[in-house]
């Protein structure tokens, strides 16, 4: 079933994705154009939830988010990655690590998404329109994470010498080839 979201967004709406509808409804006035998210996405999104609930999280986190889509097969997101020399495997280790820092509770099936999180969502549909994108993709979704620099992984993220810049610049050239 396809669901129209008020304002610039548009997803396969399974229920994991009704506490966006409200979340993402205010930053698609900011956008000219209508945005979907890639099956990439939905499924970082889907594996996130996962990931929060097997840890007790009280929500799902930007961490959840960076670590569903390391975990997903190799995409743009990876190739950037890996052209910075990152070890994919060390990362993947070192955001589960992180993420295990965050507050624990009861297990709840309707885990809602942490304000920094649905605020990494916004910055994706700002960024797939900086790519002229009508699809948000994964790699826009890591790149807006990573812009977010109270992040609890902004170490993590020096330790690997991976900053937005570069990111955004190795994509960009990815993508132009």
């Amino acid at each position: 079933m396809r669901k129209n979201i008020v304002g610039a967004i548009k997803i396969n709406a399974p229920k994991i994705f009704y506490p966006l509808i409200n979340a993402l409804s205010h930053f698609g006035a900011r956008s000219s154009k209508r945005k979907r998210f890639s099956s990439q996405v939905q499924a970082a999104i889907i594996n996130s939830r996962e990931q929060a609930f097997q840890r007790h999280h009280n929500c799902i986190e930007g961490g959840h988010l960076l670590l569903s889509i390391i975990k997903q097969p190799p995409g743009k997101t990876h190739e950037v990655l890996k052209s910075l020399g990152c070890d994919l495997t060390r990362l993947q280790h070192d955001i589960e690590e992180a993420i295990t820092n965050y507050p624990a509770g009861e297990s709840n099936v309707n885990i809602p998404f942490s304000k920094q999180a649905e605020h990494g969502f916004g910055l994706a549909c700002g960024i797939a329109d900086e790519f002229d994108s009508q699809v948000i993709e994964a790699e826009h979704l890591f790149l807006a994470l990573l812009r977010q620099e109270n992040h609890l992984l902004a170490q993590t993220y020096k330790k690997f010498g991976i900053s937005c810049e570069l990111f955004y610049t190795q994509l960009k050239r990815i993508l132009a080839n």
